[in-house]
């Protein structure tokens, strides 16, 4: 039996449509319209492969307003995030048709739920400033304008915010699902005052800019549905928790609609989004030492991290090993087992789905003194880590 003990907290998010007006950085809008299919955004070079010698990105911490109360910024952290350290070129311009800025690899695969079954095709991916741009959407894509939708049913936090509380949906962002994932996980309060109840059946929500400053939409509490009556996109894995999938909705209001958002990302930006704080991004491929030093101050330290795997070039070395290409984890901890053995421990946005390897991957998460199951929680040794992922984004 694996015994994890974590020196972090919980919490989690969920999905929803939308559509915007002319404004689409603020812009108060009740209703949300389903992504709609797309075949001008194929993303810039189609099928360049990821270049090993990235190293890491440092983005500009000058560009930022870091919130007063900001806690977890720790010396040894960075100075391990500075070693060898670039700057990522800040994108301008408009929300919804700023270019894609990868600052980090930005993935997206569509979670595969008995909501629609359909693993994905890449619909982008190339390199932007050396760094990889991924993104997966659903066969079934097409089809979600037509998707009928019914309000909302339950509470926005059931039990407070935790990390467990997210499950992706039927679009590809997981980038955004564990970026919620990680912040529920460490700054719970982050997502409690994201999202604020009109008692009208509308929710104002919050997001911070490139700057650092908020900024709010107004979303209703409309989701969309699928076959089975479920919620189609983002949503609680309690299914009467409704914060994921209310933020998932506003985010897609923000940025443009759930086709800016359903594409694939970058996890920098989203959690950037959601904390108005810096994110810096740690290649895998790097000193193996200097790599989990990096994961176990940022977990030590409170700080949000999110990691993406490679895309489908690299499909092969991923065949029955649970681990999915294209796609983002939350990165929940970092510990060293009895024996010297060092791991990291993830999460999959989808709540189930975990690495398979000859030896024990699963955890007690919870610490009730079993293993977990298949809950999307599990561990590898730092050094399939940096077999299967291509880096780690650490927020502060």
């Amino acid at each position: 039996m694996v015994a994890v003990t974590s020196t972090r907290t919980n919490d989690p998010v969920r999905p929803e449509p939308i559509e915007t007006g002319d404004d689409r950085r603020v812009t108060d809008i009740a209703n949300v319209e389903a992504p709609q299919t797309r075949t001008d955004d194929a993303g810039p070079d189609t099928g360049a492969e990821p270049d090993a010698t990235f190293g890491r990105v440092d983005i500009d911490r000058s560009d930022f307003t870091a919130a007063p109360d900001e806690v977890g910024t720790d010396e040894r952290l960075t100075e391990l995030l500075d070693d060898s350290v670039r700057r990522a070129q800040l994108s301008t311009g408009d929300l919804d048709r700023r270019p894609i800025a990868a600052r980090t690899s930005e993935v997206g695969t569509p979670n595969p739920t008995p909501d629609t079954r359909t693993r994905g095709a890449s619909v982008r991916r190339g390199m932007v400033d050396g760094e990889p741009i991924v993104g997966s959407m659903p066969e079934a894509r097409d089809s979600h304008p037509d998707a009928p939708t019914a309000p909302a049913e339950g509470d926005l936090f059931v039990d407070g915010v935790d990390e467990e509380d997210v499950e992706q949906g039927a679009i590809a962002d997981c980038y955004f699902a564990s970026s919620m994932a990680a912040v529920a996980q460490d700054h719970p309060e982050l997502i409690e005052d994201a999202i604020t109840d009109n008692g009208d059946g509308t929710y104002r929500v919050r997001f911070f800019n490139d700057d650092g400053d908020p900024e709010y939409v107004t979303v209703d509490d409309e989701l969309y549905r699928n076959e089975h009556g479920g919620i189609l996109y983002a949503r609680g894995t309690d299914r009467s928790e409704l914060w994921p999938a209310i933020l998932e909705k506003g985010y897609a209001q923000w940025r443009g609609g759930y086709d800016d958002i359903g594409e694939g990302g970058n996890s920098g930006d989203a959690l950037r989004a959601l904390t108005g704080r810096g994110v810096r991004y740690t290649a895998a491929n790097g000193d193996t030492d200097d790599l989990f030093d990096t994961i176990r101050a940022g977990a030590e330290g409170d700080h949000p991290m999110v990691a993406g795997t490679y895309g489908e070039e690299k499909e092969k070395k991923y065949t029955d090993s649970g681990v999915s290409t294209w796609h983002a984890y939350t990165v929940l901890d970092a510990s060293e087992g009895d024996d010297g053995q060092r791991y990291v421990t993830l999460r999959n946005p989808w709540g189930n789905t975990e690495f398979n390897a000859d030896y024990e991957t699963d955890v007690d998460w919870d610490g009730d003194g079993t293993l977990d199951g298949n809950d999307g929680i599990f561990r590898m040794t730092i050094e399939d880590f940096q077999r299967y992922y291509q880096g780690v984004h650490v927020g502060r």
